[in-house]
């Protein structure tokens, strides 16, 4: 007696890497009953020639393939139980021929990596959800003490962490600007960015903290919550969400392999070029429209050109406003100083864009308001006669997720030696042959 496994699959062709793995329905049928054939061989404890295995592919629908629900009765792997059975003739001699039985080796490798902190560096941990997000309309130019409250009992809360950063990311709904808007923030990007810096200044104004202890960001409608077909929806997606980090030091990390982080390359970093040729000089303005000196733009360009190797290389512009309160019509055109100085910066990014002949994707700009020093606790506020807008050159640099910035990470491929190198190791696989516990697992076919 043995236990014989039959594989079907429906119509469907095969694609991709399918193609080069299993050649076509049959041979992916008879891969998935082969995979079923081994488990049950071990989990039955049962010897090779007790079990056989084949492939039928499409030939036996039990379903009309018309339909999703009927294909995936189709894709199958049906058991039956032979065994032999003696007629009533006698005969001299009764020969049974065993089936020709192909073994699977499963082959299971495993990428881990050395972790190692960097020197200076400690662990970093980030908090989420512990203030809920702040709605607002139009361009944010209020936050509610209930906002600040609640982002101060948080910090009240990590009293005990070492340096403590709130961090503020902005998301705008779909909706195009129009009119004033239009011609401040130019679009969702912009607008989020002036509404995450206003809310970090109300809450670092609030809450006394040093420049370094707050940032601020702004992603415009990249990532909605809710449909923006309804009013209702568009307002959960205008939001400022807060995020806490914090040195997390660790244990020394362990000499053993670990598992591995995200790849590198999973999310980037902007990085401001610093020229040996020296700084570039701000951009003035008179009678509101930007003063471009000429070779302005030649020397950004060659600036550009000497990082060309790097990734999405552009000009971020970034305006001030000196520090002064801005006069009634200004005022209503602008709302605040952090308007002005984003439609200042927009006004000399396309300025700057038109000589130079830049796409959308080589520029973007912000507005900072007021100028201030680097530590404003200790150093106060640095006061300047003239608004004026400044010229970086940045560009974009991979790197790991943010939870292991500061540790040095090295991958290492190795090979998983199971008891037994014929079973499945508890791998689990979907029916269409990928693994569920282990990614990396390859099946790999081995003749008897």
């Amino acid at each position: 007696m043995r236990l014989h496994f039959v594989g079907h699959t429906d119509p469907l062709p095969l694609r991709g890497d399918l193609i080069k793995e299993f050649g076509d329905n049959v041979g992916l049928s008879r891969e998935r009953a082969g995979t079923v054939a081994e488990y049950c061989q071990r989990a039955l404890n049962l010897p090779p020639e007790a079990i056989s295995y084949e492939g039928r592919g499409d030939s036996q629908p039990v379903a009309s393939n018309a339909t999703e629900e009927g294909r995936q009765l189709n894709r199958r792997v049906e058991a039956e139980v032979w065994y032999d059975e003696i007629g009533e003739k006698q005969v001299e001699k009764e020969v049974i021929v065993p089936r020709e039985v192909s073994r699977i080796k499963v082959c299971r490798t495993e990428t881990v990596c050395k972790l190692r902190y960097k020197d200076g560096h400690s662990h970093r941990a980030r908090i989420k959800n512990l203030v809920p997000p702040l709605h607002y309309d139009k361009g944010m130019l209020g936050v509610t003490e209930e906002f600040l409250q609640q982002v101060r009992q948080a910090l009240e809360n990590l009293r005990g962490k070492q340096n403590v950063v709130v961090k503020l990311t902005a998301y705008t709904d779909n909706i195009p600007l129009e009119g004033r808007d239009k011609r401040i923030y130019g679009g969702p990007i912009g607008l989020s960015k002036a509404v995450a810096r206003r809310v970090s200044l109300a809450v670092q104004d609030d809450l006394g903290l040093p420049n370094a202890a707050i940032e601020s960001e702004g992603k415009g409608s990249s990532r909605p919550v809710a449909s923006n077909d309804t009013q209702q929806g568009r307002a959960l997606n205008r939001r400022v969400e807060v995020e806490f980090w914090h040195d997390d030091p660790l244990q020394d990390l362990p000499d053993e392999p670990q598992l591995c982080p995200d790849a590198p390359g999973a999310e980037t970093v902007t990085r401001v070029y610093e020229s040996p040729s020296g700084g570039i000089d701000p951009i003035l303005f008179e009678n509101g429209k930007p003063l471009i000196p000429d070779g302005y733009t030649d020397r950004l360009r060659r600036i550009m050109d000497e990082i060309s190797d790097k990734a999405h290389v552009r000009l971020r512009f970034v305006g001030y406003t000196r520090n002064k309160r801005l006069d009634r019509r200004t005022a209503a055109v602008y709302g605040d100083d952090i308007g002005l100085s984003m439609a200042r910066a927009r006004r000399a990014m396309t300025a700057v864009s038109e000589q130079m002949e830049l796409t959308e994707g080589q520029t973007e700009f912000d507005g900072r308001g007021y100028v201030q020093s680097d530590d404003v606790v200790n150093a106060g506020f640095i006061e300047f006669d003239t608004s004026r807008v400044e010229a970086k050159v940045v560009y974009d640099e991979l790197i790991i997720r943010d939870d292991y910035e500061g540790v040095e990470v090295t991958p290492m491929t190795r090979e998983v030696h199971p008891v037994n190198p014929f079973a499945l190791n508890l791998m689990r696989i979907t029916v269409d042959g990928k693994p569920i516990d282990d990614p990396g697992a390859a099946l790999h076919r081995r003749s008897p």
